[in-house]
């Protein structure tokens, strides 16, 4: 019997962290899903609505395990079906891909559902 990525789901073990917990961290982006704040808001995930200089957002800030902080963000103008992954900027860009892993498995979804990673070609910090 063949396996699949269905096969191999961990439990969400996600917590969402208060704003000033997350006030610690500074977050940058490092990777496009490929699914709607809707997915996540369906599995729990509960957003605010907030602002920057750049423009108005959906944000969920959680705790994976106790040990990854991360936000799940949506900017008004970008396409409905994706949602951004951020993650502190302490993390060095080559522990990136298993991090963003950790949270695609915990949400039950494919590698596939990466539309973009970063990679050190693509920003300066």
């Amino acid at each position: 019997m063949h396996s699949d990525y269905r096969d191999k789901v961990e439990p969400m073990n996600f917590r969402p962290m208060s704003q000033q917990e997350a006030a610690r961290h500074h977050f940058v982006p490092q990777a496009v899903l490929a699914q709607p704040p809707s997915f996540f808001s369906s599995r729990g995930v509960a957003f605010r609505k907030g602002h920057d200089d750049l423009d108005e957002f959906e944000v969920a800030e959680l705790s994976l395990d106790e040990k990854l902080p991360f936000a799940l963000v949506r900017y008004r103008g970008t396409p409905w079906d994706e949602t951004t992954i951020f993650l502190p900027s302490e993390y060095p860009l080559a522990e990136v891909p298993d991090l963003v892993r950790r949270i695609t498995v915990a949400f039950g979804l494919a590698g596939s559902a990466v539309r973009w990673e970063r990679s050190t070609s693509d920003t300066p910090f």
